[in-house]
């Protein structure tokens, strides 16, 4: 499978574009949408660092459980190292591909 390889570094600038203003509010518009509720369950395929795993699961509460799938090694490390660091254990992320 070719494309960009997610080390470390690629991830960390991936996660620091994930945060400026634009994509915050484009997140939250999706959210928004999303009209979640607690204890729904969500998949988040591709789910990078975990931003917006990490916001849905917040959606959902303790009851409910968001998983994410990505590639990268180091995205799903990011991705659990930041739920942890915010209590969400319902928020729980697998290395995979969405085929």
């Amino acid at each position: 499978m070719g494309g960009v390889d997610f080390d470390q570094q690629v991830a960390r600038a991936l996660e620091r574009m994930y945060q400026t203003p634009d994509v915050v509010a484009q997140r939250s518009r999706v959210i928004q949408r999303m009209e979640l509720r607690p204890g729904q369950s969500v998949l988040d395929v591709g789910s990078g660092p975990g931003l917006l795993a990490a916001d849905l699961a917040e959606c959902v509460g303790a009851e409910g459980e968001v998983i994410g799938v990505d590639r990268s090694d180091a995205m799903v490390a990011m991705a659990r190292a930041r739920c942890e660091e915010r209590g969400l254990a319902q928020a729980r992320f697998e290395v995979g591909d969405a085929l």
